[in-house]
C-alpha cells in the first residue's frame, strides 16, 4: 500500500480555499491502495478508513474579506 502525505492548511471549514478544496477532493473521492495522511484543526477528522488525521493545528482559523473586497461587489 502507498503511503501519501499531503501538506495543505487544516482541512476544515470554510471551504473557500482552492488548496484545500484540492487536497480535501483528493483524500474523499481516492481509489485504489493508497493511505493518506493529513492535518486536521484539534478534535478534527475525515471519517475514512484509508486515512490518518494528524491534530496539528490549534484551530482552523477563520476567513474574513477586507473592507475594500466587501465594497467592489
Amino acid at each position: 500500500m502507498a503511503e501519501v502525505l499531503l501538506v495543505s492548511k487544516p482541512l476544515a471549514a470554510p471551504w473557500t480555499d482552492s488548496a484545500k478544496n484540492l487536497v480535501h477532493t483528493l483524500v474523499t473521492h481516492a481509489t485504489g491502495h493508497h493511505q493518506f495522511h493529513c492535518f486536521v484543526p484539534q478534535n478534527g477528522h475525515l471519517p475514512l478508513p484509508h486515512v490518518t488525521c494528524e491534530s496539528i493545528y490549534a484551530n482552523a482559523g477563520s476567513y474574513a474579506p477586507g473592507l475594500g473586497q466587501n465594497m467592489l461587489g
